[in-house]
């Protein structure tokens, strides 16, 4: 009898430790998600998918634009000693 009541303690004792442990992974998880909301500005995955598929397609526009850029910049050298004095 008293072996059975010492492993139903033991028991107890795991079951409340497991439940700390629960609380405080579940405190971690809301502080995440906060964190998350407050840097990114979204509240599920859809957004962050969403939004890092916006962050590429920008990134991909400024990359164009520099890549146009640059041959301009090449045919003004190219041309510019016909022009100079």
């Amino acid at each position: 009898m008293k072996k059975n009541l010492k492993i139903l303690m033991e028991l107890k004792n795991k079951i409340d430790e497991a439940e700390k442990q629960e609380n405080i992974l579940k405190g971690e998880i809301n502080s995440l998600n906060d964190q998350r909301k407050r840097l990114l500005g979204c509240s599920n995955l859809d957004e962050i998918e969403n939004k890092l598929k916006q962050l590429k397609e920008n990134l991909s526009s400024i990359d164009n634009k520099i890549e146009k850029g640059m041959e301009e910049l090449e045919e003004y050298s190219i041309f510019k000693e016909y022009f100079e004095d």
